[in-house]
Order: C-alpha cells, then structure tokens, then sequence
C-alpha cells in the first residue's frame, strides 16, 4: 500500500508570450489576430509515500509541466521554492517537461530572426508557473489518501518512427534526419524507437484516483490550420493522451516523455496530436484488466540523486561574446533594411556570423563557466525505477538501459534541459540531432551517463 494525492494547476497565459520550441518563429503568440489556445496548458502534480528501502518512509513529489523544458539552474529555483513551502526535500522532487513545442518559453532561446535573437523568458510568466507548481505541489501533500500502486507497459509502435533514417547502400551508414515520415521509405532503414508506454494506475476501493504515463515520441504534431497553428497554444498530444483517461477514470493524468530524442509522430498536422493522445489513451483503457498490482519485497518508494559534470560541446569563455553578438545582429539587421545596399552573398554570410555569435551568446548566458553540472535521478515506483534525465534522450539509451533492466523507465527533460544525449559513434553518422548545434555537452557524454545508470540501478 502506498499514500497518493494530486493536484493540477492551469499556466496558460492570459496575455501574448513567446512560444519555445521552433526557432523560425518571429513574434509572440497573441500577437496575431487569428492565434488559438487550442489545448489549454497545466502543471500537474503527484505525491507518492511509502516504504523505502531503509525501512523508512519516503515522500517523493513527480511534477509534470506543459513546456519544452527547464534548465538546471531554474531547477534548482523551482525546487528551493517548493522545500520552502512545503518542506518537501529538493532531492525527493522530480520535475519533468512534456516537451510541447507549443507552449512559453520558461527559459532562454534561440532564434533565427535578428530582430529577437536570443530572447529571455517572460519573467511574468516565469512567476506565475512557479507559483502555480508551489501551490500544486502543497495540495499534492496535503491532499493524501490510502490506496494501491498498479502498473502496466503496453508497446504502441504505430505512432512514432526514428528519424534518424540510414541511407541504404552497401557500405552506407550515413544518417539523413526525416523531421517527417520519409515519402520514399523503402531508400532508408529505420533506426530502432522505444514503443512501450508505461502506465502507473493508483486506485482506492472506489475505482482509480490517478495516473502516471510516460512515453518517447516528440510532441510537435502541428495543428488544425497548418501553418497558422505554429503560434497557437498547445499542449500537444499528451493533453489526449490525459483527457482521454481523465473521461473514462474521472481522476487527475500526468504525461511525462520517455526518450524522444529521435522518435517524432508518424503523422503530423491536422488532427494528427488527437489521434496519437486517443490511441495511447486507448491503449491504457483496453488494458484495464492487465494492471498488475506492486508488492516488491523490499522497496515501494525511493530516490537516488547522482552529481555529474561535463564541458559544454562549444566553448564560450572569454570576453565579448555578448559584444560579438550584438555587434554581428546589428550588421545583419542594416544589411536587411537596405542600408547599405548589400549582395546576397554578403548578406549570406552575415547570416551565417549573426546565427553563429548569437548560438554562442545563449550557451554562454546558459553555462558562463564553460560547464554543467547536471543531475541523474533514480525514483522507485513500486517495481519499477524512473531514470530522470535532463537531456532529450535517444531511443538506443532507453532501449540498452531496458535490455539490462526492463523495469527500468527513462524520463526525459527531467531536472533540466540541456540539449540532445547522443552516444559518441553517433556524430561520425550525421544528423541534426549529433551535432555542435542540437547538442549543449562535450562528445561522449551519454557514454558516461549510460554507464553511471546501468552501475547504479544495479544496486538501487
């Protein structure tokens, strides 16, 4: 038996904010006269207690928010508010991002148009949701019942490809990024996702009271009116996903993304975010009577928090890279207003200069001493162990981690966001996602951060 409660916050804004997730966009969302909210967005949170391995009981608090992601120096703010308010300890929150590309940016970014450049965060914004996770994560505690932990792993393979195709040929293992389902599939073999949804189903003597789903697929579905929906806000497909097991349950969901590094929908647009939330909503439901109650000998309730480090990929010591920047975007912008006159060669190339001044200027603003220090967290659930990641983790990792434990469930974008994780050989076969521009960390990384798991959950 374990003690739940939960409690969910809405953080869509009121007023026009820059959305986070596509550096193409030029303006805020709410700007624009035809901009929807068309899935409203929420934090949600769920606090677990129960027997941990020491013979001792542990409070753990999982929080779930609609956002691309927050890095590891906000982190650590959102946490220190939350102990503060609720006494909850900072290494018994995990704090993990849908990963919509549809919502405000919590942190800074970068984007292609010299007008905005590296822009920070709405700061109104940025204390609204952190007022709104302190005040779910106090009604989580405070909102705590007796009940049952039950899990259940389906694979729904149907909804999601690698996009990191290979190029067939005989001596070829050159990767081409597909962003969407190739038209020719049969020029490319497809590099391996992880298809299982895992779902946790906390139920009463009255029927279930809450659920916990994680799955690996990119949620960047696009919307109903093509291109104008790309400043629409939008929690995506795991607001289905909730909504369809919210209908049928009548109890609060949280979503959290497996490793979705690589894996994106097979179908984009159109109504393609419902679909995807139904299926894997649906998926759950059909298995109603497959969820298999947690009685583990030893542990129902745990955490594990592991310090690491790493150099940035790219380095940005040294002075004036905010005056390079600046200097780089004022050029482009004169060149572009005509002043002077300009050919489209040189234009080109200030293009080039401004988006290479301005990727240094954001890295430097989010690691100013050339490194990070980043955490891996290890949370038990019953039999289960969540790996929290806070990176945007490819399928392979989830795939080895489970080869050697099947119990074993990544999340990803948890407790930061800080770039892509792939594996060292991966950057000798190409592809947006193995490069100095997607990646924030130094080439091997996830080679470590792979060791340091299989290591740990050895013995956790």
């Amino acid at each position: 038996m374990v003690r739940f409660g939960t409690a969910i916050r809405d953080i869509t804004p009121p007023y026009p904010v820059m959305l986070h997730g596509y550096a193409a966009r030029n303006r805020r969302s709410g700007d624009g006269p035809e901009d929807r909210v068309t899935e409203p967005l929420s934090v949600r949170a769920l606090c677990v207690e129960g027997l941990a391995r020491a013979g001792t009981v542990r409070r753990v608090v999982i929080l779930a928010l609609d956002t691309i992601g927050v890095h590891a120096g906000q982190i650590a703010g959102l946490r220190q508010a939350i102990q503060r308010a609720t006494r909850v300890d900072p290494s018994d929150l995990l704090i993990a991002a849908t990963h919509t590309h549809f919502a405000p940016a919590i942190s800074p970014q970068l984007l292609h148009s010299p007008e905005l450049g590296v822009v920070e965060p709405d700061a109104r914004f940025v204390a609204a949701v952190t007022a709104r996770v302190v005040e779910a994560v106090s009604e989580s505690v405070q909102a705590m019942v007796e009940g049952e932990l039950e899990e259940y792993r389906v694979e729904v393979p149907s909804v999601l490809f690698n996009r990191r195709t290979v190029v067939k040929g005989p001596a070829s293992k050159r990767v081409e990024t597909n962003f969407l389902y190739p038209a020719h599939p049969r020029d490319f073999d497809f590099s391996p996702v992880d298809p299982q949804l895992t779902a946790f189903r906390f139920r009463t003597a009255s029927g279930p009271k809450a659920a916990l789903l994680t799955f690996g697929c990119h949620p960047v579905t696009g919307g109903l009116r093509g291109e104008l929906s790309h400043y629409d806000i939008s929690a995506d497909y795991p607001y289905y996903v909730r909504k369809t097991i919210e209908d049928a349950w009548g109890c609060p969901v949280l979503f959290c993304l497996g490793a979705a590094g690589d894996a994106v929908p097979m179908r984009r647009m159109g109504r393609s975010r419902e679909h995807i939330g139904a299926t894997l909503g649906s998926a759950v439901l059909l298995g109603e009577r497959a969820f298999a109650s947690s009685e583990p000998a030893d542990s129902a309730v745990d955490t594990r928090v592991l310090e690491l480090e790493a150099k940035t990929i790219v380095s940005t010591l040294g002075s004036g890279v905010e005056e390079a920047y600046r200097k780089a975007r004022e050029r482009l912008l004169g060149l572009q207003r005509g002043a002077p006159a300009a050919s489209e060669e040189t234009v080109r190339e200030a293009t080039e200069e401004f988006l290479h001044r301005a990727r240094l200027a954001y890295r430097a603003r989010l690691y100013p001493e050339d490194h990070l220090r980043f955490q891996i967290q290890l949370l038990r659930l019953g039999q289960s162990v969540l790996v929290a990641l806070p990176f945007e983790v490819l399928s392979e990792i989830s795939l080895r981690i489970k080869r050697a434990f099947p119990n074993a469930v990544v999340v990803s974008v948890a407790n930061g966001y800080e770039g892509y994780l792939p594996l060292a050989y991966e950057y000798e076969r190409g592809g947006y996602e193995a490069t100095a521009e997607s990646t924030h960390v130094e080439i091997g990384t996830a080679d470590r951060v792979l060791e340091r798991v299989l290591t740990e959950l050895a013995t956790f």
